[in-house]
């Protein structure tokens, strides 16, 4: 699945960058790296996470007990792409 994401208007104009999401049956991240994670279980269904030893935690470190929650994740968009955003 990939979703474009485009600034808003008034904003540094020009910039978009796809995300990739992968389903965790087909790709997992490395432990412990930070991702985005989407679940329909949660209040929200995306979160920062990431995996450690098989298991997902969501950015505030709770656990989820069933890995197969996590039904896609991706990695973080690249902003050091755009030094106009980051005063270079």
């Amino acid at each position: 699945m990939t979703i474009q994401a485009q600034k808003q208007p008034g904003l540094t104009s020009g910039i978009s960058e796809s995300i990739f999401w992968y389903k965790p049956e087909n790709l997992l991240p490395a432990d412990d790296r930070t991702v985005l994670i989407f679940s329909p279980f949660f209040p929200e269904p995306v979160w920062l996470g990431y995996l450690n030893n098989g298991f997902w935690f969501v950015c505030d470190g709770s656990f989820h007990a069933d890995p197969y929650q996590v039904l896609f994740w991706a990695y973080l968009p690249t902003v050091n792409h755009y030094p106009q955003l980051v005063g270079g």
